[in-house]
């Protein structure tokens, strides 16, 4: 028999005479026979030569009660160990298992995928649920993510693959939702081993297929880690062009209400050449800042110092800070466009510096130019007022002179006239005596005569 051509074959196959006899033994042991002649240890049956149900085959079906005593009455079973020879199969049977380990790997594939989605929604929500002040929790958690899943994708065996896949199976905080996938994963894997040690040979896994769905969930966190960086960058944008209005509104204030006047126009230009000054500082410092807390802790400082009272608490600062110029999380962090505002703003108080600086030179120039024409205006005035009182003074000197004339031509009226009384007084006293001596004479009055003579002078 088969068996027993093999035995006296073994000389030919086998040149150690301890494994030889060894062989022979296993093959006495296989051909024991009880008293009846029948073989203890071995059975047979037909291999089907169709495919379908077996039930369905006759030429099985005729075999069955044969089966089933080799199986539960002439079969021992007992616990397996390293030393056993192994499962024997057929190369029909080698080439079969080998398409359904490659469906269990196209199976473990799609599981993967499953779970892959499944954490992509799960993330998804968790970060439109998050408040922004989270992103640096977020974006520690995706880095752990990514780099587990570059380990994931250069490993060398399955069992390094399971063992990353466990990792990111916690970092990703995976839910019950994925029990009956991973429990039935399990079992694909369990049925792997087993087939690997039915063949005693270790099955290559298909790595690059397995990670493809990591890769993609990676790229699904990044986009909705990036989606939460936009909202924070438009939220900072946001809250930087309010300060920066309430900036120059405070500035602007300043100008509109200072009225035209060197002192106070003065002191509205020391605190723009202040505010200025801050704010160019203020600029410089944001400009240097590689962090977003970096970047609020600095706002928020020199707010203060230019506006105690301007608020600021609803600026967002990190449970975790976050680089800004992270090239490997690529987050659309636009520094340029939230410095836009005080850009502007720096520029417009640097004009309304020079513009007051002019406001107070046109200033001093009006006033120096009102200054001159008023004393233009006092020199006309006092050079009117001297003729006006030159000119009184010489019609007080003429009437004085006048007054002087008509004086003297009066008194010489009054003496000439006093003189002409006195003599017509003294013709008149002439003419009495004259008369009176007439009149004695024509009594026969005196014998002698008087000699009476008068002067007028006129």
């Amino acid at each position: 028999m088969f068996l027993n051509g093999i035995k006296t074959d073994l000389p030919e196959v086998i040149s150690d005479d301890m494994e030889r006899q060894t062989a022979e033994e296993l093959i006495d042991t296989i051909l024991t026979q009880d008293s009846n002649g029948t073989y203890t240890k071995i059975s047979f049956f037909r291999q089907p030569d169709e495919e379908g149900p077996i039930h369905q085959i006759p030429s099985v079906m005729s075999q069955r009660p044969h089966i089933l005593n080799m199986v539960f009455n002439n079969t021992n079973y007992t616990r397996s160990v390293p030393e056993d020879f192994g499962i024997s199969l057929s190369p029909k049977a080698i080439l079969l298992l080998t398409k359904v380990v490659a469906k269990i790997n196209q199976d473990l594939a799609g599981d993967f995928k499953v779970i892959t989605l499944q954490w992509s929604a799960n993330y998804r929500n968790s970060i439109e649920m998050a408040p922004l002040n989270t992103l640096g929790e977020q974006l520690t958690k995706q880095n752990k993510i990514e780099v587990t899943i570059s380990t994931l994708s250069s490993s060398n065996s399955r069992e390094d693959f399971l063992q990353s896949f466990d990792i990111i199976s916690m970092q990703a905080a995976s839910n019950g939702s994925m029990h009956d996938t991973i429990v039935r994963m399990g079992n694909r894997l369990k049925h792997l081993e087993f087939f690997e040690k039915s063949l005693g040979q270790n099955f290559s896994a298909p790595i690059s297929e397995w990670a493809f769905p990591f890769t993609e969930f990676l790229q699904e966190l990044k986009n909705a880690t990036a989606k939460q960086a936009a909202a924070l960058n438009d939220q900072i944008d946001q809250q930087c062009l309010q300060l920066g209005s309430a900036l120059t509104d405070y500035f602007k204030g300043y100008v509109l209400n200072t009225e035209v006047q060197i002192q106070k126009m003065e002191l509205t230009l020391s605190i723009l050449i202040h505010g200025h000054q801050k704010l160019m500082e203020m600029v410089s410092a944001l400009e240097k800042s590689t962090t977003i807390n970096g970047f609020v802790g600095t706002l928020k400082q020199n707010i203060h110092e230019l506006i105690p009272t301007l608020e600021t608490s609803n600026l967002i600062l990190l449970t975790e800070d976050v680089k800004m110029d992270d090239e490997k999380a690529s987050l659309p962090f636009s520094l340029v466009s939230w410095l836009s505002p005080f850009y502007k703003l720096t520029k417009y108080v640097s004009e309304q510096v020079s513009m007051m600086k002019i406001g107070i030179q046109n200033e001093k120039h009006r006033i120096e130019r009102e200054e001159a024409e008023r004393r233009r205006r006092m020199e006309e005035e006092e050079r009117e007022r001297q003729r006006i009182a030159r000119e009184e003074q010489e019609k007080r000197e003429r009437e004085e002179a006048e007054r002087r004339r008509v004086e003297h031509e009066e008194r010489m009226r009054i003496e000439r006239e006093a003189q002409a009384r006195e003599a017509l007084r003294r013709q008149q006293e002439y003419m009495d005596l004259l008369w009176r001596q007439r009149r004695r004479s024509s009594r026969g009055g005196f014998g002698q005569g008087f000699n009476i003579g008068f002067t007028f002078r006129f």
